[in-house]
């Protein structure tokens, strides 16, 4: 059998382009969301309570000033009072909001992801997965926390595949710039394919727990040579953003 190489090349830089990304944390990721008509709001919660789920309800964030919506640095607020001992609800209910912001208009899959949380038994079972993957993630166990959620040829919770658990995943680390868990979807993996790491497949929704660990290994990485060329913090999920972009940021 040969093995396959799933690391990125030692020596595999990001993008020129991604430096206009870098440096302003609190405008292109906290604050990184969208408005109610990007997020199907009543689609979503009356698709929850048709499935019993009325305690569920996506909500949108009012700010001064501002168009209420639901940015990362809501989710980061929502997530940060979550523990292993919290209840079902509760993940749940972060579950839905960090689907929403991610699916943004798409309804795609998304009645099957409600399904399979309505079973009662099936329903324990599965939080009992986000719960437990939370607590690795929470750890910097990325290998684990990614490995809790994934199984050949998709994810351990039907049609939850990582281009949306590894939003979960990133999300339940509040915001901390220091989280080891990412997001990695196809638009990344694509834009780390053309950068020459050969062996991420473009356009992807699938990888191996190594290719995941890599990848959060390779941006934090990243992340630390642009702090100290910076002189400046830059965290590893500003990499990440200007990854999906695949282009520079227009100013």
């Amino acid at each position: 059998m040969v093995q396959r190489n799933l690391e990125p090349p030692p020596d595999l830089a990001p993008p020129a382009w991604v430096g206009s990304w870098l440096g302003r944390r609190e405008d292109l990721i906290v604050r990184h969301g969208f408005t109610s008509d990007q997020l199907l709001l009543t689609w979503w919660n009356d698709h929850l309570a048709a499935a019993g789920m009325t305690d569920h309800q996506v909500r949108l964030y009012s700010r001064e000033g501002g168009t209420p919506g639901l940015t990362r640095g809501d989710l980061f607020g929502m997530a940060s009072s979550l523990d292993e001992s919290s209840s079902d609800d509760d993940y749940l209910t972060l579950l839905w909001h960090v689907l929403a912001w991610g699916s943004g208009t798409s309804r795609r899959n998304n009645i099957k992801r409600i399904a399979a949380f309505t079973d009662p038994t099936a329903r324990e079972e599965r939080v009992g997965l986000l719960r437990a993957a939370t607590v690795a993630a929470r750890q910097g166990d990325t290998a684990t926390a990614y490995g809790t959620l994934i199984r050949r040829g998709g994810g351990a919770i039907p049609d939850l595949g990582p281009a949306f658990f590894t939003k979960f995943l990133y999300f339940v680390g509040g915001g901390k710039p220091e989280h080891a868990c990412l997001i990695l979807d196809a638009r990344v993996a694509t834009t780390l394919h053309a950068a020459g790491w050969s062996t991420i497949p473009a356009g992807s929704y699938n990888w191996y727990t190594q290719t995941y660990v890599a990848y959060c290994s390779l941006l934090a990485g990243w992340a630390r040579a642009a702090t100290v060329a910076a002189g400046q913090p830059i965290a590893p999920d500003e990499f990440e953003r200007a990854l999906f972009a695949g282009r520079p940021l227009d100013n």
